[in-house]
């Protein structure tokens, strides 16, 4: 079909050509007729009857009448030929007229085919009707359809629900002959795609009668998809600085909070907005602050475990969600429907990774929330959580202001009674000033200690930590100075430290008590040093006399010999003088040994049993343990090896360390002496005498002294220690 070219437009021309052709011949009829009355008018006025003139010319008047006949058959005839030949002058015209036509639409779809060869656009026509007449162009690039599968359709069919009416409104002005200016539309493709093109149509014409719409259709999807790009992100960067400008104002939580969540109730249209600041201490989600919302939907989202709804979920994934209520299962979900929340969006508040919380959003209407609501909603989360820490840091600031304006005030108090405390001492010249600390608390009831023997258990000091010897942690502890940095991590010396005053106080006491004790350590070491005076002089006493406690010595030797060679094996005599002759020789060693010790000579080592030189030791002090009613226990391994040692000086280790158990048995025990080989390196064969004894014992604070020159615990004079026997073991 050719634009403005169509059968009705033929068949009324035709109908106009017939009637004016009709008309001809109905003029011929009549002429004849009119011939024929003026005849017979003219006949009737020369007179004589009518009938009879009529009678009289008959055959004339026969020719006459006939005219009347064949003036309308020639008429007709003359129509007929008209008729024909006007028809075939008018199909001739027509057949030219169609084939100018079809000429011009053949060069006008080369030229429409030329130029959408050369861009993507589609040019398509549309009829009165609202179909599809004419599709050119990639139409499937552009609308999503084949051109096939446009033609006939109508346009409408692939326009989006929301834009029909534009669409339509359009149509109908081009219709109407009125100018549009080029719009945009969205429409769905095959795939039910959104896509969006640019229309410039303009109207069809024919005999000043628009019949149809011409248009090209331009792809603009991309830009569209731009300027969307754009449009979402000038309105992230505007909410962005309306929140940061909100939030800004103030350094108080609960305002920012407040100021973050009106805007984004403006922003996003939302119906409920809360904050849930995460609890580190308790790992949970607590509800802070809020807009809208039940009661009851409150009450439930108060406090949320990490995991529990989604606040929590999106709290422990740390990734933002949206969820449509009937997408959600579990009883939060139903209460959040009853309370009419349709769709749920929340994202994690975080600020250099760390969780500070969660801000949700609940709309009204089902899908509210799309992916671009949901970045914005997490960049307004990120500048609320940097302006939460802000003010977390501000109020700890502030509390930590306080505190420390406490602490001076406490520090001041301290400082004050220190200075104090210091002036009595300098008084007094004594260090046995303390601070009073009403603080003290009893270890045993802090420790639940059952250690009775303990001698700082129910003892009227409460500073255990300054008592030596103390059973704490199931192990006997030293001295004050040994054991304060394991008594520094006690929680009794922790309570007893509690604020600045007493643990100032506390320090005070330890440093006069520290110094209480090297003074009374330096009155001993005094003390320890006259007696070490005494014993110098009488080891250069004894130096000097030595040859003459040896003559005696020698004699008495000598005499023993020549006694005993008089005397058979089994004469009492004979043993007595032989233990006469060994302790003399013992004495004569003990002489040697004492000047040994001054000039520091070498020991002679000779291989020995040790078990040997315990025995013989032994038979010296039985009798003194049997009149102490010390009972002696031997324990002795079977395979011990022999040794280098110096014997007599081993004895006297012996016999030293065997005189204080003694010593320490005056109403009777048991002395155990035990002895057997060992690999204490686990190489060398060793062997190793113990000697254990169930006398009172050496107290903790004095065993790192034993060993010290001339130290005692017995009275100046009593004895001389266990150095010299450290020696020369």
């Amino acid at each position: 079909m050719i634009p403005g070219v169509s059968p009705e437009d033929v068949s009324d021309s035709l109908v106009r050509n017939r009637t004016r052709v009709s008309w001809l011949v109905y003029v011929i009829a009549a002429t004849g007729v009119m011939i024929n009355a003026v005849y017979f008018g003219i006949e009737f006025l020369q007179g004589g009857s009518f009938i009879t003139h009529f009678n009289r010319s008959l055959l004339e008047h026969s020719f006459i009448l006939s005219l009347v006949f064949i003036f309308p058959v020639v008429a007709y005839f003359v129509q007929r030929i008209l008729d024909g030949f006007r028809a075939s002058e008018r199909s001739r015209s027509l057949a030219l007229e169609v084939a100018a036509r079809t000429r011009e639409l053949e060069d006008l779809k080369s030229f429409s085919e030329n130029i959408m060869a050369s861009v993507n656009d589609v040019i398509f026509v549309i009829g009165s009707d609202g179909r599809f007449q004419f599709v050119s162009g990639d139409s499937e690039a552009v609308l999503g359809y084949q051109p096939e599968a446009l033609m006939g359709r109508q346009f409408t069919e692939i326009v989006a629900s929301g834009a029909v009416a534009i669409a339509v409104g359009n149509f109908e002005k081009v219709m109407w002959g009125n100018d549009v200016q080029p719009y945009e539309l969205a429409v769905v493709d095959q795939c039910g795609e959104s896509r969006f093109i640019e229309i410039s149509g303009t109207a069809y014409r024919e005999n000043e009668k628009v019949i149809a719409l011409v248009g090209v259709a331009r792809d603009i999807t991309e830009r569209k998809k731009l300027e969307q790009h754009i449009f979402e992100r000038n309105r992230e960067l505007a909410a962005l600085n309306a929140v940061s400008t909100a939030v800004g104002q103030s350094l108080d939580l609960d305002q920012i909070l407040g100021a973050a969540l009106d805007q984004v109730v403006d922003l996003f249209t939302a119906h409920r907005v809360c904050v849930h600041l995460f609890n580190q201490e308790t790992e949970t989600l607590d509800l802070r602050i809020w807009r809208g919302g039940s009661p009851e939907f409150l009450d439930r989202i108060n406090q949320l475990a990490m995991g529990e709804g989604l606040v929590g979920m999106v709290a422990q994934q740390g990734e933002p969600m949206a969820f449509n209520i009937e997408e959600f299962p579990g009883e939060t979900a139903q209460i959040v429907a009853a309370d009419g929340v349709a769709s749920l969006a929340a994202v994690p508040m975080k600020f250099r990774g760390k969780l500070l919380g969660v801000l949700g959003v609940g709309s009204e209407k089902s899908g509210r929330f799309s992916q671009a609501d949901l970045s914005l909603l997490g960049a307004v989360a990120g500048q609320v959580a940097m302006a939460v820490e802000n003010a977390l840091l501000f109020n700890d600031l502030q509390g930590t202001t306080g505190e420390l304006a406490t602490q001076n005030e406490d520090l001041a108090k301290a400082t004050k009674k220190i200075s104090q405390l210091i002036s009595s001492a300098e008084r007094r010249r004594s260090f046995s000033v303390r601070f009073d600390n009403p603080g003290l608390a009893k270890c045993w009831e802090v420790k639940e200690c059952s250690y009775i023997d303990c001698p700082s258990y129910k003892s009227e000091n409460l500073r255990c930590w300054q008592v030596a010897g103390t059973h704490c942690g199931g192990e006997v502890q030293g001295v004050f100075a040994q054991k304060f940095g394991k008594c520094e991590k006690c929680e009794v010396y922790k309570m007893a430290r509690s604020g600045s005053l007493a643990g100032l106080g506390e320090a005070f006491n330890n440093m006069m008590a520290m110094l209480e004790q090297q003074v009374e350590e330096q009155r001993q070491l005094q003390e320890q040093l006259l007696q070490s005076s005494k014993l110098a002089a009488l080891g250069k006493l004894a130096s000097n006399i030595a040859h003459e406690i040896n003559n005696p010595l020698t004699g008495v030797l000598g005499y023993a010999a020549l006694l005993q060679r008089g005397l058979s094996v089994d004469d009492p005599n004979a043993r007595n003088l032989k233990v006469i002759e060994n302790e003399t020789m013992r004495a004569r060693d003990i002489v040697r040994n004492l000047l040994d010790f001054a000039r520091q000579e070498g020991l002679k080592k000779h291989k020995a049993s040790i078990k040997e030189v315990m025995d013989d030791t032994l038979t010296l002090l039985r009798k003194q343990a049997d009149l102490i009613n010390v009972k002696i226990e031997l324990d002795y391994e079977e395979d011990v090896p022999q040794v280098y040692v110096d014997i007599n000086q081993m004895k006297q280790v012996f016999i030293n360390i065997l005189n204080n158990a003694l010593q320490a048995m005056e109403e009777g025990g048991v002395l155990t002496v035990s002895i057997r080989a060992a690999k204490p390196d686990g190489k060398r064969p060793w062997v190793e005498a113990s000697f254990s004894d169930t006398g009172d014992g050496i107290p903790p604070e004095k065993l790192d002294l034993v060993f010290n020159p001339f130290y005692t615990s017995k009275d100046i004079g009593k004895g001389t220690g266990l150095a010299y026997r450290y020696r020369s073991a």
